[in-house]
């Protein structure tokens, strides 16, 4: 309480931009709860000098004082903001507002907060590859770098094929300042081991990516292809995956002719003892059964068919004249 009355004041704010280029306007906005108290006053301050008041009792309700490079727009500031025009890096620091309620408790409340205003790098990021074609189990190295003002401090992102590239794969160097063209420099190294799944769009695409507050973001690219010499095959569990008894249409060891199907057959785990030791099952081992195998019983069922026919024919024809013989000797016997 204060001078025997409720604090009615409550709920003060402001909502100031983070950071604004060079040229643009930035509205500075103090929010307030009164409940049941009316305004006496809102001052704006940057540092400890007050550049715009709101009275609504005096008339004109608005007074702007001068402070040096502070422009404010009076058609578009009111009881409750206030629009700084044509902003320069000389206006970079805290603004403050008072509010003030009127009798009969006449309570103050201050809140504030900081701008940055600056200026927008020239250029993008540049980034340096010390080669251009690797080969799998290499180190890839490389460094982003962007030049910019000590105010606009750029952040600087590494993405490997979409992806962003992990911690412990980059390097933050030190700022440093370039005396010459009186610029901060900010540097972020990258260290890649590379795989087969870097390759798997034939080339790695490196994307470095730098941002500035909300107010600024580009980018710089290359790609990395895979030397063509080393015989290496970019090829990962993840890009080519055996399905429905074969390769998929990404797959390159596609079957060289559509007419011929071949079964691509996975190994059994003969890492584990369980697999050294079970025997295959029998859909496995129908798999691994060729057209002679298939083939062999017939040919062996035809060939004893075959021999079994000529026997029974060889014993048929020796029988038949020992019967002849048998019944002469009997009609002889009867005479």
């Amino acid at each position: 309480m204060r001078f025997g009355f409720t604090e009615a004041l409550k709920d003060v704010h402001v909502l100031i931009p983070t950071a604004v280029k060079r040229g643009d306007n930035a509205r500075l906005t103090c929010a307030y709860d009164l409940e049941e108290d009316s305004l006496y006053s809102i001052k704006w301050y940057k540092g400890n000098r007050e550049f715009y008041r709101y009275t609504p009792r005096e008339n004109p309700p608005m007074k702007v004082f001068p402070v040096a490079g502070l422009k404010v727009e009076e058609m578009n500031s009111n009881a409750s903001s206030v629009m700084l025009a044509a902003l320069d890096p000389s206006n970079s620091g805290k603004y403050r507002c008072e509010v003030s309620a009127d009798a009969p408790s006449f309570h103050t409340n201050i809140v504030g907060g900081d701008l940055e205003v600056v200026d927008l790098p020239k250029n993008g990021p540049t980034i340096e590859l010390h080669e251009r074609i690797y080969s799998i189990g290499d180190i890839l190295t490389a460094n982003c770098s962007l030049s910019s003002t000590r105010r606009a401090l750029a952040n600087l992102t590494w993405i490997i094929n979409n992806q962003t590239a992990h911690p412990q794969q980059t390097v933050k160097y030190p700022n440093y300042h370039d005396d010459i063209l009186n610029e901060e420099v900010t540097i972020v190294g990258l260290k890649l081991v590379l795989q087969p799944k870097h390759f798997r769009f034939k080339s790695l695409l490196m994307v470095c990516r730098a941002q500035i507050f909300n107010i600024y973001e580009n980018s710089t690219e290359k790609h990395v292809e895979l030397d063509p010499s080393s015989n290496q095959i970019p090829f990962d569990d993840d890009v080519y995956h055996m399905g429905g008894g074969g390769y998929g249409r990404s797959s390159p060891f596609q079957d060289p002719e559509p007419d011929i199907k071949i079964n691509h057959i996975t190994a059994p785990d003969m890492s584990s003892s369980t697999a050294s030791s079970a025997p295959p099952s029998p859909s496995h081992r129908m798999k691994l059964r060729t057209k002679d195998d298939i083939f062999s019983p017939v040919l062996l069922l035809l060939l004893i068919l075959i021999i079994n026919s000529i026997s029974t024919v060889s014993t048929v024809a020796a029988v038949t004249p020992i019967s002849s013989s048998s019944a002469h000797n009997q009609r002889t016997l009867l005479v």
